[in-house]
This record gives C-alpha cells, structure tokens and sequence, in this order.
C-alpha cells in the first residue's frame, strides 16, 4: 500500500484495506478477522484486524488469515475493500491462496498451495496442527489404523486422524487433506520447521544510524530521534506518528541466548513527547516461534509506567530459544501523530557467553565482542596506520562509548589497550577525558573500573591514578596494562561483567580512539611491558624488542641519568604537564622543569640499566617566593609528589616515597630517595609524579639538577680536576660557575662562582669510590687452576675462545650440564662481584667459539646461603649479548652477605659438546 513511500506528517492521511466477507451474497459484510489484543481478557495471542493501515504496509508483506466459524459457509464471498477514495492511492495483491489450511500455517516461513487430496504425514487444524496421525487411535469403541471422516458426516465430513493412541481420552486431532507448503530460501520439511541456513545469533542497536534490515524486518511509526532526551544514549527510536505502531526483528537464533536488554521511555515533560493516556495505548514486548503468525506476550508496558527511561533485562523463556524467533515491540492503538509517544533505545540480545581472551584489532572490528559502539568509526587515526576503533566529535555531540558483551572475569584477569585521547593536544582540556567503567548487573548501573589510590589513602601498597585518561598525558597512543586484582571488584570471580569506555559528553570538541584491546590472562611476563598479546597467549613485541617475553632489546641502555634543565631536555626523559622556566624561581641556576601547566603532571625516565643505581637526586620546590599565580604551592598531602620506578616497562608501579611534608619545601631543597635491591634491574624506569588533574599554576612544582645514579666503575675511583680545561665527566653540576683566569688573583683557569642571579651555586662531583682500605675476598684469575674448594662441570682452563681479560679463562664447551660453583666465602665484608664474562664469540675479532642462539642457553648467576639446599637467582646474561668478552660488576644483595655463601655461574641447556660455549675469566 503506497509502493514503498514512507509515512509523513505532510500526508493529507492514512487509508485502509479491509479483508471482509459475507454469506448472504454480498448484502452484508464483516471483517474476516476481528481484532484481539492483550488488553482484551479473552485473547489468548494477538491477533490483527483484518483493517490493514497503508502506514503499516509501506512494503510487500505476507498475510495469513484464518477464517473465523462465522464464515465458514457454502456461500461465503470475500473481498479486499478500500472504503474511501483519494487521489493517487494505490495498493496491490499477489499471490493469493484461499483454501484448507497448511500444517502449522507452514510456520510463517512459506506459503500454502493446493492439496493434492493425499495425507501428506502432518495434520492441519483441529487442536494438533502440524503433528503426524497417530499410527493407530481409538476412536468410540473402534480403533482405526488411517484418516477417517466417521464422526464429522453431519459438520463438513473430512478426513481427519487422531495424534495420539486414545482420542476418547486425550481429545487430540486434526484434518488429514491439508495445503502443501512451498517453503521460502533457508526453511525446509513439510511445514517449513526446518531452518537450513545461519540465522543471526544476537542482536545489538543503538539507534544512531537509520535502521538495517539485517537487524529488523518491520517497523512503523517510528523516526531516529532525540524528541524524548535521552533515553539511554545519544538518539533512540520515538515512536509518535500514526496510529499503531511497532518495531519487529528479523529471525534470530536465540538457542544460546539468555538475555533480552533494552532501555524504554512511555511520554516524558518534553513538549512533543506527551505519554499515552489510557490502556487501549499500553505497549507490548511479545515473540513468535512461527515467522510472526502468532505472537506471544513477554512483558506489558502501562501507558502511565512513569515518564523516564527505564533499563529492561529480561530473562528469555525456554519458548522462545528456538532456531527461529521473532521480538517485537508493539502499539496496537495511539490516537494519532505526536500522541501517545514512547522511544526505546539500545536494544541487545546476548549470544553464548563469550570466552576469554578477548582480542580486537578493529581490522575489521569483530561485532560478537561489542555491545554498543556509539559515535565511532573504524579507521586510522593519530599518526598510526592501522584501524582503530575512532570517536570522533563530528560524528556525534552527544555521549561516545563502546562497551564489550558480557565476559566472565576473574582476579587474574587483565585488561590491556592502545588508547589516544585528543591527539597531539600539548594544552589539556579538563573536559577532554575517558572513562574505562565495569558493570556487573546488565548495564543497570556503570562504575570506575579502578578509583586509583591517593596519597591520602591508608590501605595502598602503591599510589596510582585512576582508570580516567586525559588529554596531555594521553595525547599521544600509549598502552594501558590494568590487573583486576588492583581493582575495587570484591569478589573473587564474575560471571557476567561487561566494560565501557566512555567519552566525556561536553561542548568541547575533542576525539579519541582506542585499539589493540586485549582481556585475559595475560601473556608471559606482561611482554615486560614491551608488547601486546595476542589471541594464543604469546606476545607481539614492540619494535627494538624480541624474545617470548619481549625482554630483549637491540639498544643499549642508559646507566645513569643526569638532567641539568638548562635550555633542554634529554631523550632519556618524558614530561607531561611541564615546561622549562622560572615560574617558580630559579632553583640552582637558569631555568628549571617548572610543572605548573594544566593537567596531569609527571616526569618518566627511559628504561634503564639501573643495575648499579643507588639513589634519585633533585633539587625540589613547590610554590614560588614572592607568590605567584603560576606557581601556587601545594595545600594538601594529597597533591604532594611522588617517586616510583617500573621494572615491567611501565605495566605495574611499586612507590619509592612521597614528599608528603609539602610545606617544607617552599624554598629550594635537594631530594635523595634511595633505590632499593628491587630496582635494580637490567630494565628500570624511574618516576616522577604528582597525583590529580590540576588547573594552570595550581599546586606547582619544579625539579632541577636531577642525577639517578651510583655506579662506580674502576675509572671512578679517583677524581683529578686542574680545570685546564674543565673535564665534563668529573661533575654531576656546577650551577653559577664558569671557568676563568685571572679572577680571586688565580694565575690558571679555575672554577669561578661571582655571587649573581638566584638560586643555588655548588659544584658537585661525580660519583666516585673512596676504599680507605680496599679488601679482596676472592681473587680468581684461572690461569691455571680453580681456587681450593671450588668444582667446575663440563668446563676447563683454556684459551680456546682466546683471551677473555688476560691469559687463559675458564670455557665451558662439554656436552651436558655446565656450572661453576665457589666454596663457601665470608661476604658479610664484601660490596661486589666482579668477573668477565663472554658467550660465544665474534669470529671478527678472531674468537672461533660457537655462539647461543636461544634464551634458555643464557647464563644465570645464583647465590645460595644455606651451603647450596637452596639457591637463588640473581642475573641472567642473555645468549645474544656478551659475544665479546664484558667486564661485570654485581652490587651484592644484602640477603647474600653471610658467613657461608655460595656463588654460582649455571648455563641451563646447550646443543652439545663444542656448541653455546661460554668462557668466564678474573673472578
């Protein structure tokens, strides 16, 4: 009716077609089919008048009427009518059928054609439609093995069976000559009960875009809107035009699935939204089984349910997980356009519960994994080549999240992702920021994942932000690793959580994007922070990284860290929320790291090889003297700073202290913060923070003069000074000096300090040794045999590998294990090890030993105080990293200086004798 031309409000009206009959040639007429709907008390399913409304069918739809006992006759006439006249009305019929019925009316999945006067095996009418004869019934005192017409000679005399053994006691029937059903593509078997092709298996919609007829086969009345406000995000679907009304899903596969989720408004205060006002206009959730033929009702929404939006999650009845059911909303009955209005939004039907891990690269985006994705567009964004899941604000103003079905957690779960939040932005927005939620009821209520633990708190282990990502700190793509068991879930597992990423919904203009989202168990080590994982448990390393945990690197790594912040900032350091001036005075000399910009604020180190750092150093202040308004000082504990370091590229942060006294530092003061046995790893970052989101110049800070360090090699342990000229390496700083002649009477160049500016003027010195009495436990040199009490396996004195430190060292080249154990020493005395160390060879440099080629044949050092029960790990020496001959030098753990400690150098596999060799020298 009408070929496809939409309902508008510009339509002078709507126009019917009423299916009547008669059987009294034609003096009088009735509607085939009367109207039942669930308001009605003697409606067991709704049925539909048989008044078809051209705004319902706008498209081709097929219709299954069945005829009423009143016309049933030997006269019975029937008619498609349209009562009034209009110009330019058109409407059309086709392939009709009007005849004895179908078995099961061939399930709303086909259509009926002309019996061919056989059984056919299914029965139609009666009370068994679509069940098979019984093989043999008893019917009054016979039994009868076929169709019979006995018992209905005096009513329309047709053959008919019963469907069960006994109909004098069950009552079970129905007619044998039925219609054959001509099945439509996907349906099969003699009442199109069989479904043969794949069905979609859930359903997700939140109305931000026009509607799919892969999600929905009909709809009327209803317009992409916001006339109601929101109802759950951004737009729904307000249903205000016409006089019925309903939005009805394409078949779905709920055979798995347990939930039907939906947020709906009756009316609201909004003009243009008034609610309905009786029951005539209630709204009903109903399913059918049948292809639409009948429906069934789920749940009643009252026309005076209250004007606001409320959030449904409905348990689905075993009636309706079949391989093919249809949900619908529906309004029988408004009074007209703009009445009776409701809207319904963010409509999900859930699937199998998804396993764990959860993978998405949004190359493409996998639908199954995500409930809603709202205000998003799969594509490149921020520099990075790949798709990512973008939020953009041109695509919606309103809110933009995406949040994941329902996953089954755990404590050990982890969730890991690439997140950009207004990219390239070097002047945060305080408006500008994501929120990571969870929900454990459906979707009912949403909170932070993690709240993040102050300074303030009493019960951290570890200060850290919470799961809130904002413009400045995360304006460039960085991975965020979150551990569940950080978190404030209580309980130990949960069976249903979904996640949200949220966009803050504002006026400011902003996008962002996340990618690589990955929720599971993690893979080995994290990827030490250097990798994502992938769908098997393994890791996809970074680039510079390899090895299965990322560990190894192909870059030398810093061992000390020295910032002067007088014109620039080095590549070793990272700064957020900070600049280098004077807004808060001049700490040592020039400028200083002054944070006192809008936003989050930290200083984060490289990763370092912090083997031998012993402490952090800096000169510190907050506030600046006389005050100013870009460099208020701190007021609270809760905005003091704080020094951490990350031995797993930045996935998990353990607190070296806070300058919690904040009211002590408003003038210049220098900071020492120990770094203890913990951080002192191959691969350590060290930072600097302050906890919060500040406006510009509030609670400021700066930092100057920065060393982290405490290595001393054997070139430090002297310092020789005549400044002619000034030897860089000798000093950490010399803030306010400069190297002159002739001033205080010098006749030679001296370090000259003249009093002027502000700020401190010092000269310190490098970090060196001072052994007022140097003692040697041990002195090794294996030129020509092992001390007394130590034991070698599968090694021996050699020069095979040639020189290691000087003569011949100790190759290990046997098949078979291979370790070097000492005797017991006293090291309560003793601060350090030290030996060469070489793993294979560089034939390049004349060394013919075979190289390793794999991680597990690294060498390990272990030290045991228990006379070798048991032995603990203290560094590995990776395979690929030692091919020339390197000076080591190991800080002993205090745990290891005892009376009776072991040593012990372990190779833990090789490929066999003369392979992996490995050479030790100068212990």
């Amino acid at each position: 009716m009408g070929c496809g031309a939409p309902y508008t409000q510009q339509q002078s009206a709507t126009y019917d077609i009423q299916l009547e009959y008669s059987i009294d040639y034609g003096q009088s007429w009735d509607l085939v089919q009367q109207e039942c709907v669930p308001s009605s008390s003697d409606c067991s399913h709704t049925l539909v008048s048989s008044q078809y409304s051209s705004f319902l069918f706008t498209n081709w739809r097929r219709l299954t009427v069945q005829l009423s006992s009143p016309a049933i006759s030997n006269n019975t006439e029937i008619r498609w009518r349209q009562p009034a006249s209009a110009m330019g009305i058109e409407w059309a019929l086709d392939d009709l059928y009007l005849g004895v019925q179908c078995p099961g009316f061939c399930h709303g999945h086909g259509k009926c054609t002309k019996a061919n006067g056989h059984y056919q095996g299914l029965v139609c009418g009666g009370n068994s439609d679509g069940q098979p004869c019984a093989s043999s019934f008893l019917y009054n005192s016979q039994t009868y093995y076929g169709c019979t017409r006995d018992g209905r000679e005096a009513t329309d005399n047709r053959l008919w069976c019963a469907t069960t053994a006994d109909y004098n006691r069950d009552r079970k029937w129905g007619y044998c000559i039925c219609g054959v059903c001509q099945c439509d593509p996907g349906y099969s078997g003699k009442s199109c009960e069989t479904v043969t092709r794949s069905l979609p298996n859930y359903l997700n919609e939140s109305f931000e875009d026009d509607l799919s007829n892969i999600k929905w086969r009909w709809d009327a009345g209803g317009s992409i809107a916001v006339t109601c406000g929101k109802v759950a995000s951004g737009s729904s679907i307000v249903f205000n035009l016409g006089r019925s009304r309903l939005l009805e899903t394409v078949d779905l596969d709920l055979t798995r699935s347990s939930t039907l989720q939906f947020t709906i408004q009756v009316g609201s205060s909004r003009s243009g939204c008034p609610r309905p006002t009786d029951s005539t206009e209630n709204i009903y959730l109903q399913y059918s089984t049948n292809g639409g033929m009948t429906w069934h009702m789920m749940k009643t929404f009252q026309y005076n349910s209250g004007a606001r939006p409320s959030q449904q999650n409905i348990v689905l009845l075993n009636a309706t997980k079949t391989r093919s059911t249809r949900i619908r909303w529906y309004q029988p009955k408004a009074s007209g356009s703009n009445t009776d209005v409701w809207a319904l939004d963010d409509v999900y039907i859930d699937s199998v519960l998804t396993p764990l891990p959860v993978v998405e690269d949004f190359d493409p985006i996998k639908n199954l994994l995500w409930k809603f994705y709202i205000g998003s567009k799969v594509e490149p964004f921020c520099s990075s080549s790949a798709n990512a899941l973008h939020f953009s604000y041109s695509y919606t103003a309103t809110e933009r999240f995406v949040s994941t079905v329902s996953l089954r957690l755990t404590r050990s779960t982890y969730v890991q992702f690439d997140i950009v939040v207004d990219c390239g932005q070097t002047l945060p927005l305080s408006t500008a920021y994501v929120t990571l939620q969870c929900s454990i009821d459906g979707g009912n209520n949403w909170k932070t994942l993690d709240s993040g633990c102050s300074p303030l708190s009493s019960n951290c282990s570890t200060y850290r932000r919470p799961s809130v990502y904002r413009s400045g700190l995360f304006s460039k793509w960085r991975r965020v690793t979150i551990s569940l068991n950080d978190t404030q879930l209580m309980s130990s597992r949960f069976d249903s959580v979904q996640l949200r990423w949220l966009g803050y919904s504002s006026s400011t203009a902003y996008d962002w994007a996340i990618d690589n989202v990955y929720i599971g168990e993690g893979c080995p080590g994290l990827c030490s922070g250097h990798g994502r994982c992938d769908a098997n448990g393994t890791c996809v390393c970074d680039q510079g990284y390899s090895g299965s945990q990322c560990s190894f690197y192909a870059t030398s790594r810093p061992t000390q860290i020295k910032e002067r912040f007088d014109q620039t900032v080095s590549s070793y350091v990272s700064v957020t929320g900070g600049m280098l001036g004077t807004d808060c005075g001049v700490l040592s000399a020039n400028t200083a790291m002054t944070f006192n910009l809008a936003g989050e604020r930290e200083l984060v180190t490289v990763d370092m090889d912090a083997s031998s750092v012993h402490f952090i150093q800096f000169s510190y202040n907050t506030g600046s003297s006389p005050s100013s308004a870009m460099c208020t000082a701190m007021t609270s504990n809760n905005q003091v700073l704080v020094g951490d370091y990350s031995v797993d590229g930045g996935v998990s942060w353990t607190t070296l202290g806070d300058l919690r006294h904040y009211d002590t530092y408003r003038s210049p003061t220098v900071v020492n913060i120990p770094v203890p046995q913990a951080a002192r790893t191959k691969s350590t970052r060290f930072r600097v923070w302050q906890y919060g989101f500040f406006t510009s110049g509030a609670a400021a800070w700066a930092l100057d003069d920065m060393v982290i360090g405490g290595f001393v090699t054997a070139n430090d342990s002297y310092l020789s000074e005549t400044f002619e000229p000034l030897q860089e390496s000798n000093w950490l700083f010399f803030p306010g000096g400069q190297v002159t002649t002739g001033n205080c009477n010098a006749t030679t160049p001296a370090l000259y300090f003249d009093g002027s500016g502000e700020g401190q003027q010092h000269a310190t010195t490098k970090i060196f040794s001072v052994e007022l009495q140097p003692l040697v436990l041990v002195n090794a040199t294996l030129d020509a045999s092992l001390p007394t009490g130590w034991t070698a396996i599968g090694g021996k004195i050699s020069t095979q590998c040639g020189s290691v430190d000087d003569g011949p060292a100790f190759v290990f080249s046997s098949a078979g294990t291979r370790e070097l154990t000492t005797s017991n020493i006293n090291t309560t005395l003793a601060t350090k090890v030290q030996f060469y160390l070489m793993i294979g060879g560089d034939p390049l440099l004349g060394r013919y030993c075979d190289n390793a080629d794999q991680y597990s044949e690294s060498v390990q050092f272990y030290y045991s105080t228990d006379l070798g029960q048991n032995w603990t790990l203290w560094e590995t020496y990776q395979y690929d990293q030692y091919k020339n001959p390197q000076k080591v030098t190991e800080i002993l753990p205090e745990a290891a200086q005892t009376t009776t400690t072991l040593l012990r150098w372990v190779q833990e596999g090789n490929d066999g004798r003369n392979t992996d060799v490995w050479s030790i020298d100068s212990i």
